[in-house]
């Protein structure tokens, strides 16, 4: 039988980043790794078996030209990413490869944070109000659109980076105008231009995780002081009633079934109030802050396995008995595990 290989584009630099390639090689996949910067990433120095492939990884040409060198060696079986910022590129990948993953114009829709609030409107989905700023000129009047306390936030970021409860109008003007005036991600790559404003949403919050259309199980976020949102520690799975559960579960697969988002993981964030939810976004990706892990020592469930299995198209019951790979026998099914990050680990939403 062919050695196949597995291609990831760039890694979060925290949370699961490193389980990709574990898991991965496992499963028994060459692991190649493709960067522009592998300095990036500590857990590449404890992985002697990857196979390290060097390109300008904001080129789709120069990413293409990476993968058909491997191609041209061996048979390619899986390519994905776990960063925010190289969804789309991969999922472009997969599909002119011909491989299972997620449809590129959907993570599109998603990436852009205005028109998915667009579309989840337009689709009867509760959102925040919102308003896109693209200039300076633009800014009063949105803040006059939505009013205050506010929301700001980049159209395409990854993690908390830049997002930022406003209180007062100069707080919302000047947090506005940092964001205009920012022309590069966190990796120095260009950006689109334009920032986006939303009505705050008071509540508690949580998060479902999801694969392939199929919710694995809702997460309560505690959040550190604000302005800023930092995620400081996570119950997985949350602790709720039937009921409340069933209202979230609801909710979210409606958001991602209007994103069009019905193949690949999602973790979709959203906010309770007095019985109400409301989505704040939809992200095409398993979660940060290191949830899967917690899932997995939880119920057993090892969500970055699943999604891998999933892009090899091997049916989930099936994964047990292909691969002895298995979580820590003291993991405790159907019975909540409750946890506090530490201050790294509480940062790790908003790596990149």
């Amino acid at each position: 039988m062919a050695i196949s290989a597995a291609i990831f584009i760039e890694s979060n630099t925290s949370g699961s980043g490193a389980d990709f390639i574990l898991r991965a090689q496992e499963l028994g996949l060459v692991t190649v790794f493709v960067t522009a910067s592998p300095e990036r990433y500590s857990f590449l120095h404890g992985s002697p078996e990857l196979d390290l492939r060097i390109c300008d990884t904001s080129s789709d040409v120069a990413i293409s030209a990476v993968v058909d060198d491997v191609a041209a060696v061996m048979p390619i079986e899986l390519l994905t990413t776990s960063s925010d910022l190289y969804l789309h590129a991969a999922a472009l990948q997969a599909r002119r490869l011909g491989l299972i993953g997620p449809d590129p114009d959907a993570i599109a829709l998603c990436r852009d944070k205005a028109r998915q609030a667009a579309a989840l409107r337009e689709g009867g989905v509760g959102v925040p109000y919102s308003a896109v700023v693209g200039a300076d000129c633009d800014i009063r009047n949105a803040i006059t659109r939505i009013g205050l306390p506010a929301v700001v936030k980049p159209i395409s970021g990854t993690g908390s980076v830049g997002v930022t409860l406003v209180e007062t109008e100069t707080d919302a003007i000047q947090a506005l105008r940092n964001l205009l005036g920012t022309t590069t991600d966190v990796r120095g790559r260009p950006i689109q231009s334009g920032a986006l404003i939303m009505s705050y949403i008071a509540g508690d919050e949580f998060s479902v995780e999801i694969l392939d259309s199929r919710v694995i199980g809702v997460t309560r976020k505690h959040l550190g002081n604000l302005p800023h949102f930092v995620e400081i520690g996570h119950d997985a799975p949350a602790m709720m009633s039937p009921q409340l559960r069933a209202q979230i579960v609801c909710e979210a697969l409606r958001a991602i079934a209007v994103l069009r988002h019905a193949r690949g993981p999602a973790h979709v964030e959203l906010r309770v109030h007095q019985g109400s939810i409301t989505i704040i976004e939809v992200n095409p990706r398993l979660a940060g802050g290191s949830i899967p892990t917690l899932f997995r020592h939880a119920t057993g469930f090892d969500l970055v396995l699943a999604f891998l299995c999933s892009l090899l198209g091997v049916p989930p019951r099936l994964r047990a008995q292909a691969r002895t790979v298995r979580s820590d026998s003291s993991c405790r099914s159907a019975k909540a595990f409750s946890t506090s990050l530490s201050p790294a680990s509480a940062l790790s939403t908003a790596s990149d």
